[in-house]
């Protein structure tokens, strides 16, 4: 979380106290609704969001919750690159169904595209977990 905040920080030339970090929420990433469902694809990979990354923010995405089975693999690209892929067929076995994962970090203005793996052409709900570093006021303040 340091690092996204440092980052926002050096970018935007604004001091600590200038800088707010929050949880991730869907609309940081391009779902249209503030839940974070879509439609997994049978044995192929399905467009999660396919966004840029908003003015001012600095997100971090570091896990995954995986509420339905649905989905088995994520594959994170940044600015065209593969950042990560991720497999989370695990998560059915642990108990809060939530797996962590060496951070993704995307500056403000980066593309970014998420896709994830189905094994089955259903409704799936994967909550994605992380942060993201803004001016204070942009979205809340504090």
């Amino acid at each position: 979380m340091d690092e996204i905040k440092s980052r926002a920080m050096r970018e935007l030339g604004l001091s600590e106290s200038e800088v707010i970090v929050r949880p991730l929420r869907p609309e940081d990433i391009g779902l249209g609704t503030p839940e974070w469902t879509d439609t997994a694809g049978s044995s192929a990979w399905v467009d999660y969001v396919d966004t840029t990354v908003g003015d001012q923010k600095f997100l971090l995405i570091n896990g995954v919750q995986k509420i339905t089975a649905f989905a088995d693999q994520l594959r994170i690209t940044r600015e065209g690159k593969v950042a990560a892929i991720w497999n989370i067929q695990a998560c059915e076995k642990l108990r809060d169904k939530s797996l962590y994962f060496e951070p993704v970090l995307c500056d403000q203005n980066t593309l970014l595209h998420i896709e994830h793996y189905g094994n089955s052409a259903s409704t799936t709900k994967l909550i994605l977990f992380g942060a993201v570093a803004e001016p204070k006021g942009l979205t809340i303040n504090p």
